[in-house]
């Protein structure tokens, strides 16, 4: 199992529906809600699957006087493994640009 996961590839567009794959943490995953070393009958867990929905606003809002938009949205996840029922948790989610720069290391990548 991976014990780190940096990045997870998303299937959408920004100015849309951004769509996670199906992200499971095993029963033996070292992140695993359910397992912790201070109860004896808890060495491992139960298999714990997440799924998040990110809806993202189309049209861009200028933050005044700082040359900065945003977006707004809402973010929803279904947790299963936690509880009987499926979990849901949804909330809302604002994305700010903070930078204009389109990329990070010119150099690197063959650019100016």
């Amino acid at each position: 199992f991976d014990t780190e996961v940096s990045s997870i590839a998303l299937t959408g567009n920004i100015g849309g529906t951004l769509i996670s794959p199906n992200i499971t943490h095993g029963k033996l995953h070292p992140t695993n809600p359910m397992r912790h070393q201070f109860h004896p009958n808890h060495k491992e867990g139960v298999d714990v699957n997440r799924s998040f929905v990110i809806t993202i606003d189309s049209t861009d809002i200028e933050i005044a006087g700082s040359n900065r938009t945003q977006r707004n949205g809402i973010y929803t996840e279904t947790i299963k493994g936690l509880h009987k029922a499926s979990l849901l948790v949804k909330g809302d989610i604002i994305l700010t640009q903070i930078s204009h720069i389109t990329i990070l290391n010119p150099s690197a990548t063959g650019g100016n």
